[in-house]
C-alpha cells in the first residue's frame, strides 16, 4: 500500500487518541478523581487546552502530566491521585473513535501487518479494549457493532512499557524499534499513527519511518505543525487514511 506515495507494509498505532476517544471524558475523569481527595481542579482544562493548541509541551508520562497540574503533591499523594484516576477510568470508560476499528480490520483483511505502541501497560490495554466494547453508544447501533470488533488480536505485535520494549515508553524510540525487530519489517516500510508530541518525537528519531499525526487526541493541527510535522502528514482521525493511500495497479 502506498501512503503519501511511499510503500508501507507495517502499520503502527497509538491507542489513546487514535483508536480510543480519550478526549471523550478524559478531563472529566481527572476532575472526578481529584475531587475525591479534595484537590482544586479549575486549571485542569486550561492545562490540556494549552497542550492542544501547542502552547506548551506535554510531559512524557501520564504521571508527569498530573504532577505538572498539581506540582504541590508529594510522591505518595501523586500515586494516590493517579490510582484514583485509573479507577475512575474503569467506571467511565472511553469509546472507540468511529472508523478506527474498521481501518484495523481493513488492513488485516488485506494482509498487512499491524502493531500497537502505547504507554499503557498491557493490562490497561486489555481492559480499555474490553470497556470500549461494553461502552454505552446509545442509539448508534453501528458504533456498537464496530466496537464489538475491537480486540488486541487485531494487532500482530504489541509494544508497551511492560511488554516487549525493554521497559521503555515513547518518546524513547526503542518502543518503536522493538516492533521492527519483531516484525522483520524495516522502518522505511512502516508508518506510525500518533496523536501528540511523544509519538512524534519517537518517530522522528527513526530515519525513514513515516509519521501521521491524527487530531482526534491530544494535539490540534496547529500544535503538530508547530512541532514540525508536515501538513500533508496530519489527518483528522484514523479513518481519514483513505484520503492519503493508494494501491498499486495490477
Amino acid at each position: 500500500m502506498r501512503i503519501l506515495g511511499t510503500e508501507r507494509d507495517l502499520f503502527i498505532f497509538d491507542l489513546d487518541g487514535v483508536i480510543l476517544d480519550l478526549m471523550d471524558g478524559f478531563m472529566q475523569n481527572i476532575i472526578r478523581a481529584s475531587e475525591a481527595i479534595g484537590l482544586s481542579n479549575g486549571h485542569v482544562e486550561r492545562y490540556f487546552e494549552q497542550i492542544w493548541n501547542g502552547d506548551i509541551q506535554p510531559k512524557n508520562s501520564f504521571s508527569d502530566n498530573i504532577s505538572a497540574i498539581w506540582p504541590e503533591l508529594d510522591g505518595c499523594s501523586l500515586a494516590e491521585l493517579v490510582g484514583n484516576i485509573q479507577a475512575v477510568e474503569r467506571e467511565h470508560s472511553y469509546p472507540i473513535i468511529i472508523g478506527s476499528v474498521y481501518i484495523l480490520r481493513f488492513l488485516k483483511l488485506r494482509g498487512y501487518k499491524t502493531a500497537l505502541c502505547t504507554a499503557n501497560m498491557l493490562e490497561a490495554v486489555i481492559w480499555k479494549c474490553e470497556a470500549a466494547r461494553q461502552h454505552d453508544y446509545g442509539h448508534f447501533r453501528g458504533y456498537r457493532g464496530e466496537a464489538a470488533l475491537l480486540s488486541i488480536d487485531l494487532f500482530d505485535y504489541i509494544s508497551t512499557p511492560d511488554h516487549g520494549s525493554s521497559g521503555v515508553a515513547k518518546p524513547d524510540p526503542e518502543a518503536l524499534l522493538y516492533l521492527f525487530c519483531q516484525s522483520g519489517i524495516p522502518a522505511r516500510r512502516a508508518v506510525f499513527f500518533g496523536d501528540w508530541s511523544p509519538d512524534w518525537e519517537a518517530a522522528r528519531a527513526i530515519p525513514d519511518l513515516l509519521f501521521i499525526g491524527v487530531t482526534s487526541g491530544g494535539y490540534s493541527r496547529q500544535a503538530f505543525e508547530k512541532q514540525g510535522v508536515p501538513p500533508a502528514q496530519i489527518i483528522p482521525r484514523l479513518s481519514d487514511i483513505i484520503h492519503i493511500i493508494s494501491f498499486p495497479h495490477n
